[in-house]
């Protein structure tokens, strides 16, 4: 975004960073989209409070999501450098 002069906010909300992704008519696949169910980790291992212990099912889900999109942005960075 830094390469389009693209202005963001700091934030972890994975919601508003798409969206400002999309607003510069890069395409987002579905797999990224998905991992706006990731927010949901960032706070509950960041607050305290009584949470429901992540089940191994999860986890795996999540880390498949996460490579993903780690995937997906190294692709981006080749593509644009």
């Amino acid at each position: 975004m830094i390469d389009r002069n693209v202005t963001f906010p700091k934030t972890h909300s994975l919601n508003k960073l798409i969206a400002i992704i999309k607003e510069q008519e890069i395409e987002v696949p579905p797999e990224v989209e998905e991992s706006v169910i990731l927010n949901d980790y960032a706070v509950e291992t960041r607050y305290p409070g009584e949470y429901e212990p992540v089940t191994a099912e999860e986890y795996n889900t999540a880390v498949k999501i996460t490579s993903g999109v780690i995937q997906w942005v190294k692709e981006q960075l080749r593509n644009n450098v």
